[in-house]
């Protein structure tokens, strides 16, 4: 299914991956793995209980560690590349009203989605697109202008906007050259308290309509603007842009490109792990092996770590097939459409 649905080639080269069994071979090696501890474990279990044996205990949590633990994580780790390619990385458009959100909307998808005028609160609510940029698929949200309204309709959409920035990947904030320091300051909050993880471009927009001194000095003015709130972290991204010329553009799509690639700089398993049941079930399952490894390491009975370990087994069997509840049959087949 996921062949099927893939919408870019980093979708569709990643679903083969998983199509051709490569996380079912990496999830069964460390299956393996687990059934050897276990054996031991249950081998051992009326005779490993003396205090002097919690060098034996230390060795098994170390085993654990290198052959099982680091696996899993980086397989759950993976996920964060893996999660753009099913869901689409989120990038967020957001600024005050008329400062180009619109525009750039449009040059990113590559056609006129939406509607741009010079009356600013032009958009009211949230535009989405989904398109493939440097070959990462991605939803572009437009955004309504974000300020203070006493129009009920308006106030939604700077609700919703506020909302979407908080749920970003990727936050593009366009100041245009002209903005006010108090519409600046109202926007400092909500983008500067995002997550690390949430990657931030500072873009003075419609650079083509001032010279490139009036450019420099308002990114000056918002950098200092940030530093006078007391944030210690920056945009990611700082650079003019000009939706009527295209200046920016090529610097904004290799800043979404580093972004993706970022998120696996981390990660050496080889695959990623796109699927959302598939990373929730390796991630309760290294929780428990956590937890194995930190009873060995406390010199517990083996009684606690050998359970845990059963229940990891039973976690990742979802995956190779050798453990099928009904609800992991429902699941499977709620995404298909099968004919009576």
């Amino acid at each position: 299914m996921d062949v099927i649905s893939a919408d870019s080639e980093l979708a569709l080269r990643a679903a083969e991956s998983q199509l051709s069994g490569s996380l079912k071979e990496q999830v069964e090696n460390i299956s393996a793995v687990l059934y050897l501890q276990l054996s031991l474990f249950e081998m051992f279990l009326d005779e490993i209980e003396e205090e002097d044996d919690n060098e034996t205990k230390n060795h098994y949590a170390e085993e654990l560690e290198k052959s099982v633990y680091q696996r899993l994580s980086e397989l759950t780790d993976s996920y964060k590349q893996g999660r753009i390619l099913s869901e689409r990385m989120k990038i967020v458009i957001c600024g005050i009203p008329n400062s180009g959100k619109s525009s750039l909307l449009n040059c990113l998808s590559g056609y006129d989605r939406a509607i741009v005028t010079d009356v600013p609160g032009t958009t009211r609510d949230t535009l989405e697109v989904v398109t493939s940029i440097r070959g990462i698929p991605v939803k572009l949200i437009d955004t309504a202008g974000i300020r203070k309204t006493d129009d009920v309709v308006e106030a939604i959409g700077v609700d919703r906007a506020n909302a979407a920035i908080s749920e970003a990947d990727i936050v593009l904030w366009l100041v245009s050259t002209d903005e006010e320091e108090k519409t600046i300051t109202d926007l400092i909050d909500p983008i500067m308290t995002l997550p690390k993880e949430t990657k931030i471009a500072l873009l003075i927009s419609k650079s083509d309509t001032s010279d490139e001194e009036t450019v420099r000095k308002q990114e000056e003015k918002v950098m200092a603007l940030i530093a006078n709130k007391g944030y210690s972290r920056g945009p990611d991204l700082r650079g003019s842009l000009s939706s009527a010329t295209g200046e920016g553009l090529s610097k904004i799509e290799e800043f979404i490109r580093n972004a993706y690639d970022e998120m696996g700089a981390t990660s050496s398993v080889g695959l990623l792990v796109t699927n959302r049941r598939h990373f929730e079930v390796l991630s309760v399952a290294l929780e428990k092996v956590g937890r194995s490894i930190a009873a060995l390491r406390a010199g517990d009975p083996l009684e606690g770590p050998a359970l845990l370990i059963r229940a990891a087994l039973e976690d990742v069997g979802e995956i190779t097939g050798k453990s099928v509840s009904d609800t992991l049959v429902d699941t499977i087949f709620s995404r298909f459409c099968v004919g009576k």
